[in-house]
């Protein structure tokens, strides 16, 4: 038995009352946008923000700030997956599924398999085949969607890899249900998505003299409300949501097109490109209502126009695919048994939920708080094993989560198979994992909602959930990252240093996007990593004596630096070390302090020398000059290793030799 759960709260809904909260936007009860209050509500956006505070963790700061900064678009994407996504417009959400024992197509198959029951109106095997499609399963659409985003942050949209970065699709509200992009409301291109027109001769209109792109423009422009929802960021894009308007959602709806412009259909949703520069993921219905919470605030209307070439847009479609991917560590999106998924969809989710919105603790503290568990022992005290409260029959059913557990995802355990991404493996490998407890869920009550019964394994789901999201995200910034790391070197800098000077050496590696790598900062100098005798590194704030440990004439020094996603930067700077008439004083006065020098009248007889002929070479007498640095030369050979060091002696000959060569 595992540790004795304490619940604070009495998980009990029954199934009807209560399900799965999606990231809602706006509250018919207040006739307001609700969003900043209740993201954190959803499974779905809590998952992200969780992802984000791990990969910070675990010393990925630099990704996490990325991810932070992005976080809006991500959530829209989110959101906008769960109520009007590619599965939604055509009908239903097929294609949040993959199903691990599937001999065919891995997804959710077709409608009417069983009585109709939780079935759809296009079958998988016609999104596998539709041009606005062409993916037939949630870890296929999780690869596109990631894929996509890539193209979008690497400015590669509309490159004709993927005609899909042209298409628009939409949702006409019909008396008997919805027409959408498989029933030929979708185009492809400038003209026909001007037109509202698709490839077969359909045509879908959006208003007497309007364009999709001047329609949802005027809706976004005229028709919106806004909230801030992340006050830090500068861009409205990272910052807002906006929202349409009461009036249009509580007034008009799908009539709203027609109501303002005449002639238009009665559109509920827009999915795409609009034909003018911008990506539109626009739904202005409250539709979604029924779903959950007994039918109220479960509504999710949003307006996102993003430029399609924008790193916001390309977070967006992340903040989809995650969506696909965290679907799957819920086991009831790993079946295609219609009647199984229609009786304990709802229930299953339901408890995840409750986690959030009505807190479950444990005597270890609050289960989302304890979330995700950095070992195994933080995750062993978040659960009952075996559950308790069902016969034994279901409770020998029962697998141990502790078996499947996940320390870091992104660091052990993902092993895409050949040639898979990253996606469509964390989707896939999710659903292989949480598949194996739909025998356990087929044979339990799952109208209880208990967290005894079915909270081990939603543990679980949600500990997957947030790891293989970090793992997404991180893999994500560090693909489309291919930016080297700056560097940035104060000193030395492309001078002059005279030999009897010091150089205390500065510099910095950064990088915006995936972060400079641990231990990759380097520098040398001529080469060499060292410097001195004894050696010594090369660190920023290092001081060098340039007397003792350097030759006089040209040195570089390179810094070089390595981000997390491999980009390697190593500028350098090239400075050399002279001599002049003053620096040969300061060497004597150096060696005399620090016992080159060991007698003061010998000293005193260099520095004469020395002061006479700096006269000489200020008054342009090289002759004279030259004949005095050799007269120091001189007595330097005749007292070496008598009152004046051979380190010494060498070091100063050198630099009188300079003088001598280089009189101007």
């Amino acid at each position: 038995m595992g540790p004795t759960i304490a619940l604070v709260a009495l998980l009990s809904f029954v199934s009807d009352s209560f399900a799965y909260t999606k990231p809602v936007t706006y509250s018919e009860a207040s006739h307001s946008i609700i969003f900043q209050q209740n993201y954190l509500h959803s499974p779905h956006s809590w998952v992200i923000v969780k992802a984000i505070s791990l990969l910070r963790t675990d010393g990925y700061g630099t990704e996490a700030d990325v991810a932070q900064k992005y976080l809006l678009p991500m959530l829209e994407g989110v959101t906008f997956n769960d109520v009007w996504g590619d599965a939604d417009l055509a009908g239903g959400s097929i294609l949040d599924y993959y199903v691990p024992d599937s001999s065919d197509d891995f997804s959710y198959g077709c409608a009417g398999a069983v009585l109709d029951i939780f079935a759809y109106k296009n079958c998988t095997d016609s999104f596998k085949s539709h041009s606005f499609y062409l993916y037939g399963n949630a870890a296929e659409e999780a690869q596109y969607r990631y894929d996509y985003a890539r193209r979008v942050y690497l400015g590669l949209w509309g490159d004709g890899t993927d005609p899909r970065d042209t298409m628009a699709g939409w949702v006409i509200d019909t008396f008997l249900g919805q027409d959408d992009p498989q029933d030929g409301r979708w185009a492809s291109g400038a003209s026909a998505i001007d037109a509202a027109t698709a490839p077969d001769g359909t045509q879908s209109r959006f208003g007497t003299g309007q364009t999709p792109a001047m329609a949802l423009l005027d809706l976004l422009q005229n028709n919106s409300s806004s909230q801030v929802v992340f006050p830090a960021q500068s861009e409205d894009a990272l910052s807002k949501i906006f929202v349409p308007t009461t009036n249009v959602l509580e007034n008009h709806g799908p009539g709203w097109l027609d109501d303002r412009f005449g002639n238009a259909d009665d559109v509920e949703a827009y999915n795409g490109y609009d034909g003018h520069g911008f990506a539109v993921y626009a739904n202005w219905t409250l539709d979604a209502k029924q779903h959950c919470n007994g039918g109220t605030d479960c509504d999710s209307p949003m307006i996102v126009r993003l430029p399609v070439g924008s790193k916001a847009h390309a977070f967006f479609q992340l903040g989809w695919a995650i969506h696909l991917l965290e679907d799957n560590t819920t086991p009831v999106h790993t079946t295609d048994d219609g009647l199984t998924t229609a009786e304990s969809h709802n229930d299953v989710e339901s408890v995840a939920d409750a986690i959030l919105i009505k807190p479950t603790s444990v005597n270890a503290g609050v289960v989302k708080d304890l979330l995700p568990a950095l070992n195994s022992s933080d995750f062993g005290v978040l659960y009952d094993f075996p559950p308790t409260g069902q016969d034994s029959d279901c409770i020998s059913q029962a697998l141990n989560p502790a078996n499947f557990y996940k320390t870091r995802w992104y660091a052990d355990g993902l092993t895409p198979q050949a040639g898979e991404g990253v996606a469509h493996a964390y989707t896939r490998q999710s659903s292989e994992i949480v598949h194996q407890f739909m025998p356990y869920i087929e044979c339990i009550d799952t109208e209880e909602n208990k967290f005894t019964s079915m909270g081990y394994f939603t543990v679980l789901g949600l500990d997957l959930a947030v790891k293989s999201t970090a793992g997404l995200i991180r893999t994500f910034i560090e693909q489309v990252d291919k930016t080297p790391p700056t560097i940035t070197i104060v000193q030395p800098t492309a001078t002059s240093y005279p030999h009897s000077g010091t150089l205390t050496l500065g510099y910095s590696a950064s990088d915006d996007e995936s972060g400079v790598k641990s231990g990759s900062v380097t520098a040398t100098l001529d080469g060499a990593a060292t410097v001195g005798v004894p050696p010594h590194g090369l660190a920023s704030g290092q001081v060098i004596n340039l007397l003792t440990e350097m030759t006089i004439g040209n040195h570089a020094f390179q810094v070089k630096a390595t981000d997390n996603a491999g980009n390697v930067a190593s500028p350098s700077v090239t400075f050399s070390v002279v001599v002049t008439a003053a620096s040969i004083v300061d060497d004597v006065n150096y060696f005399l302090a620090h016992g080159g020098v060991t007698s003061k009248n010998e000293g005193n007889s260099l520095l004469q020398k020395l002061k006479a002929a700096a006269a000489y070479r200020a008054a342009g007498d090289c002759n004279d000059a030259s004949a005095t640095y050799q007269a120091f030369i001189n007595e330097l050979n005749a007292q070496k290793g008598k009152t004046v060091t051979p380190a010494a002696v060498t070091i100063m000959i050198a630099d009188a030799q300079y003088l001598i060569s280089h009189c101007p």
